[in-house]
C-alpha cells in the first residue's frame, strides 16, 4: 500500500470525487510503451475497425489522456460509445465516467448509473463500487444503503474498496491494481 501526504491535492477533494478518481485511474490501467505506441495504435485501430470492443475500449483510453495520439475527448467518447454498444463492460464502465463527469457531454447522473449499472452486472469491480457510491449518495438514483451496501460488497469481494467497510469512501493509492 501506498499512503497519501497529508496535503496532496487528492486528500482536498471530497469522497466522492476522490472515488471516482480512483476508479477511473483503476479502469484506465497501465499505459501503453512509447516505443510500441506506433505500432500498438495501427494495430489496435485495425482491430477497432474490425469491431474489437477492447481494441475501441483502448483507444478511448489514449485519447482521453492523450497517450500515443492528441487528447481528445470528443474521440474518446466515440470508442466508448461504440464499445459500450458491444456490452463491454470496461467500456461502458468509462462512458459512465464520461456520463456523470460531462466529458465530451453533458453530465447525466441517472444515464452514468444505468451505464455503470450495465458494467456492474458484468462483475467489473470498479462498476460496483460506483454503482454502490451512487446508492449511497442517492446520485443519478434514489438513495438506497441496503442496495449500496450490496454493491461495494461485491466490489470488495474483487479487491475494489475492500478497505473500507460498506463503502465509506475509498483513497487512490490504498489497493494495489490487480493484473
Amino acid at each position: 500500500m501506498r499512503s497519501l501526504a497529508v496535503l496532496s491535492p487528492v486528500s482536498l477533494l471530497s469522497q466522492a470525487p476522490r472515488a471516482l478518481l480512483a476508479a477511473a485511474l483503476l479502469a484506465l490501467g497501465p499505459g501503453i510503451r512509447p516505443l510500441q505506441a506506433q505500432a500498438d495504435l495501427a494495430t489496435l485501430r485495425t482491430r477497432a475497425e474490425a469491431g474489437d470492443a477492447e481494441a475501441l475500449n483502448t483507444l478511448g483510453n489514449l485519447s482521453a489522456n492523450g497517450q500515443g495520439t492528441p487528447q481528445d475527448d470528443a474521440a474518446a467518447l466515440r470508442f466508448y460509445t461504440q464499445a459500450a454498444a458491444r456490452g463491454h463492460a470496461p467500456a461502458q464502465f468509462n462512458l459512465g465516467l464520461f456520463t456523470e463527469l460531462g466529458r465530451a457531454t453533458a453530465a447525466d447522473p441517472a444515464a452514468a448509473f444505468q451505464l455503470y449499472l450495465k458494467a456492474a452486472q458484468q462483475g467489473f469491480a470498479p462498476a460496483q463500487f460506483n454503482v454502490g457510491n451512487m446508492y449511497a449518495n442517492g446520485r443519478g438514483v434514489g438513495r438506497d444503503y441496503f442496495e449500496a451496501t450490496l454493491w461495494f460488497r461485491q466490489a470488495a469481494e474483487q479487491g475494489v474498496g475492500a478497505d473500507h467497510q460498506q463503502g465509506h469512501g475509498h483513497r487512490p493509492g490504498e489497493h494495489q491494481q490487480q493484473a
